[in-house]
């Protein structure tokens, strides 16, 4: 469905820049979680003066570049929008981007990429909370299983701190299934509470790192 901005193909010859959309929204195959989704948006002007594109704002999953500044009458430039799928897995993702022209009747309009994003692994649990009472022994283990069709194995596991905490690959294998399950363990003795990331390596270019978030509270 063509989308027209801001209106449609009888305003061709109305005066001053004319800005026009043969889309508006791109829905994308599902695709696993780490895939750049990448997509151009043409964008025309079927006025009688210059279209500027004066700039271009965007969500916080997405960028999105400009082959050009200005586009000349009966002329069309690329808008491309590139989404990152990092951490959406399981979900689908909607990101947009708004374009602010001087077309006086549309000053400002939106585009959208949207589509479902697969898991890379199953994660259980996604975050770690180690709460108890302090010289209590607290752990917690976390399952990461792979799909079939992104098969991997656990390199190093760093911890943005570690300060309070202490990790290691238990089992390499769940109920018959390649997986892995890493422990985590609270080592802080007095009352307090803390945060922590584990980064876990996947030797994957598509998703090269697992993060487990930790939250440890001891009363």
């Amino acid at each position: 469905m063509a989308i027209f901005v801001p209106g449609s193909a009888s305003d061709a010859a109305a005066s001053g820049p004319q800005a026009f959309l043969s889309e508006g929204i791109y829905e994308f195959q599902p695709v696993v979680e780490g895939t750049q989704v990448v997509h151009d948006f043409i964008l025309q002007n079927r006025g009688d003066k210059t279209l500027e594109i004066i700039k271009i704002d965007s969500d916080w999953g997405c960028t999105a570049v400009s082959s050009i500044q200005q586009i000349l009458p009966g002329q069309e430039g690329n808008i491309q929008v590139t989404v990152n799928t990092s951490g959406y897995g399981g979900r689908k993702v909607r990101e947009s981007v708004y374009i602010h022209t001087n077309d006086p009747n549309r000053r400002k309009f939106g585009i959208t990429v949207t589509g479902i994003v697969e898991k890379f692994a199953e994660i259980r649990p996604e975050r770690v909370r180690l709460a108890g009472q302090a010289g209590q022994e607290l752990f917690a283990d976390v399952e990461i299983i792979p799909r079939k069709d992104y098969p991997f194995i656990i390199g190093d596991i760093k911890a943005k701190n570690g300060e309070f905490i202490k990790y290691e690959v238990v089992r390499s294998c769940i109920d018959g299934d390649a997986g892995f399950t890493v422990r985590v363990e609270n080592t802080r003795k007095e009352k307090g509470r803390y945060v922590d990331v584990l980064y876990v390596d996947t030797g994957s270019k598509l998703y090269p790192t697992i993060v487990i978030y930790i939250t440890g509270i001891i009363q």
